[in-house]
């Protein structure tokens, strides 16, 4: 069968060789399913063009079925990477996303109780920006699920990459950091929230890896997994300070 924007779920289903209910669960991002069934329905999806309604699964669930990423300075590398990280997750997950740039304070406070007053997602992620406490009060009020990427918050689920030490080690190496899965994780610990899980712990920290140059500069082609200090965390939050 080709690709084509009239293909239904009975159809991927039909190619999938499993019934109707489990490509929902698929799409909807339901933890019981097998991991092989998984890839084979989502291999499917993608070779014959599926797109599920985003109306019709709010209809039947009675949600949206939308996350909300708050993000400064879209257009930088660092949030290109994380929002691509989350943006996939979400994607498979069957999840419509709403970007929200964020250039200063009053722009983020806008996008924020909008976010909250009038319910526009089903979930936040928040990316690189600092909240002030009456922004997660609001969140708690509002019963939206939240999440943080490159920030911590008080009793709220965030994803980090610390800053590694010392100064002499960054020297003789070259740092890479997982910008892109800790956009991924961040959105994955979203989707637990919104299926109803416990996520634990808060705090989830992800290591950098360390690449040792020889005398030439060069790569030396060793790298090793470095586990970061649990007390910093590196963000665009200079450029927008909590106020």
């Amino acid at each position: 069968m080709q690709a084509s924007d009239r293909v239904t779920i009975a159809d991927v289903a039909g190619a999938s060789g499993v019934g109707i209910g489990t490509v929902s669960r698929v799409i909807n991002g339901a933890a019981n399913v097998r991991q092989a069934t998984r890839a084979k329905v989502l291999k499917v999806i993608e070779q014959l063009g599926y797109r599920p309604s985003h109306l019709a699964t709010a209809l039947s669930r009675g949600t949206s079925r939308t996350v909300a990423i708050v993000v400064p300075h879209v257009t930088r590398p660092s949030a290109v990477e994380r929002l691509a990280g989350a943006l996939a997750v979400l994607a498979e997950r069957g999840y419509a996303t709403i970007v929200c740039n964020v250039d200063t304070a009053s722009q983020r406070d806008q996008h924020l109780a909008a976010l909250t007053a009038r319910h526009r997602a089903d979930g936040v992620i928040v990316m690189s920006l600092a909240l002030r406490p009456d922004h997660l009060t609001s969140f708690r009020r509002a019963n939206v699920p939240l999440v943080t990427v490159d920030l911590a918050a008080r009793s709220v689920p965030h994803t980090v990459i610390d800053d590694i030490e010392p100064a002499s080690l960054l020297r003789l190496s070259t740092v890479r950091q997982p910008l892109q899965e800790s956009g991924a994780e961040g959105a994955r610990r979203l989707c637990a929230l919104l299926r109803g899980e416990r996520v634990l712990p808060l705090r989830q920290v992800l290591p950098i890896e360390v690449v040792q140059r020889g005398s030439s500069g060069r790569p030396a082609g060793q790298s090793r997994q470095t586990s970061c200090r649990s007390g910093s965390h590196s963000s665009l939050n200079s450029a927008l300070e909590a106020r």
